[in-house]
């Protein structure tokens, strides 16, 4: 298990800031050299946006090319859309970014409570 956290400013809306967060996901994972990559994301629009290769002219476009331009980096890579529900994990580790003014990162652990909800979303008890 990895994580990270990289603190972000003046992001306009939702929709780029999971476009972000995407890029940071895959960036990430290109640096830790993992070769075979599953992102999950809770942002359809986004999830869309990477599987789809046409270009839009949405805010968040180029932030998708800049993933789209990574993919060839990796033996295989999909893009999951993932509902928000199963996606507190995600959301958990969102908000402890927010008291962070530098990235984080964590190798073979994760904050205990992003670990809890690892777990709860492993097991099938999202209920808290």
């Amino acid at each position: 298990m990895a994580a990270c956290i990289y603190p972000s400013k003046n992001i306009a809306t939702p929709a780029m800031a999971e476009a972000w967060a995407c890029l940071h996901a895959v960036k990430f994972g290109e640096d830790l050299g993992f070769r075979d990559n599953c992102v999950k994301g809770d942002s359809l629009i986004v999830i869309k946006g990477i599987n789809d290769a046409k270009d839009d002219k949405s805010r968040i476009n180029n932030v998708l090319k800049a993933v789209q331009n990574k993919i060839n980096n990796f033996t295989h890579i999909k893009f999951r859309f993932v509902p928000c529900l199963a996606n507190n994990a995600a959301h958990t580790l969102a908000k402890a970014g927010w008291h962070h003014e530098q990235p984080e990162y964590w190798m073979e652990e994760a904050p205990a409570s992003v670990v809890e909800w690892v777990e709860r979303e492993r097991t099938g008890n999202e209920t808290g």
